[in-house]
């Protein structure tokens, strides 16, 4: 994204500046601690701490690897070009460990994120999805494209969708690539890391710490890119994930069996051509698919 400081000044920061902890992030399922972080000339930056000790166990996902998950997820995201994940480093802090350390994104105003729960009849009729996000690939109302339809606490039809905007593109994409088993409305914020530079605000992705499974998990809220063929831009993307040099950063971080799935996702998705179809055969959403995103948009 144009316009942002050079990468390398943030994180190093992130991997040697004095941090000091705040507080927990009670939304946080994973203890997630807000920190700040001494930046250049003694101003104070913020990030999250997700320590590898405070990880719930999970069934699907090898224990204490959350945060480096996290980590991966950055380093792909920049060496393949996306750029849609804030900068994140393994960093040890006293009497909490090891765990990734990612700058704050703040949130600025202006079009959001892009995630909302809309009336169904804004849609029109047969815009709304019949069957669930199999049938979300229509524009509907105002470039928005509808996902699932549901219904809400009163019982009237709603409809979960998604801007149609390069942003969330390049975020779906990514997602594709890295398997996220949980891309929540929640989990994209439009915004800055660092607030001070005067640069321009972007859409960003945060919670990657369920990415990388061997097997395919891909549960998202972005599936309204359905059917549509990638962009030349979006080939090299792709391309780009099998390097010797991606390979490389990400060795420390994966198994090798999550680096060679990595690989062939990417290999699978150039012959495909497109984003695919939600899967029939198992959960396609993330649960809860908006987590603290009510009846309206972000």
């Amino acid at each position: 994204m144009s316009g942002k400081p050079p990468k390398d000044t943030t994180v190093a920061q992130l991997e040697r500046a004095p941090v000091q902890v705040l507080g927990r992030i009670m939304e946080s399922s994973n203890a997630a601690l807000l920190c700040t972080v001494e930046e250049a000339g003694g101003a104070m930056g913020q990030a999250v701490f997700k320590p590898l000790a405070s990880e719930r166990r999970l069934h699907d996902f090898p224990p204490a690897t959350l945060a480096l998950r996290e980590v991966a997820a950055w380093r792909l995201s920049r060496l393949a070009g996306f750029d849609v994940v804030p900068p994140t480093v393994l960093r040890e802090l006293p009497g909490y460990g090891l765990g990734s350390l990612q700058a704050w994104v703040e949130n600025a105003p202006g079009e959001g994120a892009g995630i909302g729960v809309l009336p169904a009849r804004e849609f029109g009729p047969g815009a709304s999805p019949a069957a669930g996000a199999r049938s979300g690939t229509g524009i509907g109302t105002a470039g928005w494209i509808p996902v699932v339809a549901a219904q809400d606490e009163d019982g009237e039809d709603v409809v979960i969708a998604h801007r149609d905007t390069p942003g969330l593109r390049r975020i779906a994409l990514f997602d594709l690539l890295a398997n996220n088993a949980d891309r929540k409305g929640s989990h994209l914020v439009y915004g800055h890391w660092d607030p001070v530079s005067g640069a321009r605000p972007g859409l960003y992705g945060i919670d990657q710490g369920l990415c990388f499974h061997p097997e395919e998990k891909l549960r998202t809220v972005l599936w309204g890119f359905s059917g549509r063929a990638f962009s030349a831009w979006e080939r090299e993307l792709l391309g780009n994930a099998g390097s010797e040099h991606t390979r490389q950063a990400l060795a420390p971080l994966l198994g090798a069996e999550e680096i060679e799935a990595l690989v062939e996702r990417a290999a699978r998705l150039l012959d495909a051509g497109a984003f695919p179809r939600p899967p029939a055969d198992r959960m396609a959403l993330p649960w809860p698919p908006l987590w603290g995103i009510g009846r309206g948009v972000s």
